[in-house]
């Protein structure tokens, strides 16, 4: 058995079981911390989705004048209406992302929010730049 008298989980049993469902963990390769976490959070959602039917939605870039507060808002409610879980409550937030036309006079700009739900941050070394979050 897997689990003993006392509730603990053998991290081999864990292993094995891990293998089963997903190929990629088994046998004895060596995997990051990164790719199992991913794995596990990804894996947890899908199987407590709360929404079973999944519409088709666009997704919406931000009006001219619009605040960044609403069409977050509107980002966000638009993506609860094919994702809502335990695990997006906890680990999902928004990225915005801005796009603006390199030819000359163009002049086009599209802005949208994302969801992401693990966001690689890269440690900067002596010659790279600065790059500020806000949460």
């Amino acid at each position: 058995s897997s689990i003993n008298t006392y509730g603990v989980v053998y991290p081999k049993s864990f292993k094995l079981t891990l293998g089963k469902h997903a190929e990629q963990f088994m046998g004895y390769d060596q995997h990051d911390s990164q790719e199992l976490a991913t794995y596990l959070l990804d894996a947890l959602h899908e199987d407590t989705n709360r929404v079973t039917k999944k519409p088709y939605i666009e997704k919406p870039e931000q009006g001219e004048d619009e605040p960044d507060d609403v069409a977050a808002d509107k980002a966000w409610d638009l993506h609860l209406q094919r994702e809502d879980s335990r695990v997006l409550e906890n680990f999902m937030g928004q990225v915005k992302s801005r796009v603006q036309c390199p030819v000359q006079g163009c002049g086009r700009v599209s802005t949208t929010f994302d969801p992401f739900m693990y966001l690689s941050v890269p440690i900067p070394g002596a010659s790279d730049r600065t790059i500020e979050v806000y949460f």
